[in-house]
């Protein structure tokens, strides 16, 4: 998922690890964020409590979540998402955002 932000020029992407992977190849001046569950079993909780899954598809889940949060180190910055925090987590990406904006005013990316 892609959207363009108000200012016409920030686009932020919703994408999966292979995905972050093949952005920054392509566009190294990209700025990755993580959002990470504050655990595991955090995780796991959550999906349980959503239903949404068999019990063999939540366990496929599960190991895919593993093999992601080992890659985090490969993002410019992590951002936990804890529970009931969802407000505060969209304002530490926007921090962030507005922190690299700062920094680097004259980056333009061309996609």
């Amino acid at each position: 998922m892609a959207r363009a932000l108000a200012d016409g020029q920030d686009v932020i992407l919703k994408i999966d690890v292979q995905g972050a992977q093949d952005v920054k190849a392509r566009v190294p001046e990209a700025v990755l964020i993580f959002v990470v569950p504050p655990s595991e079993e955090a995780l796991v909780q959550r999906l349980r409590a959503r239903a949404t899954e068999s019990a063999e598809e939540l366990e496929i889940r599960q190991r895919n979540a593993a093999v992601e949060l080992a890659l985090q180190d490969m993002y410019d910055h992590v951002v936990v998402n804890e529970t009931g925090q969802v407000a505060r987590t969209a304002e530490h990406i926007e921090e962030i955002i507005a922190s690299e904006r700062a920094a680097h005013p004259e980056r333009q990316v061309v996609v």
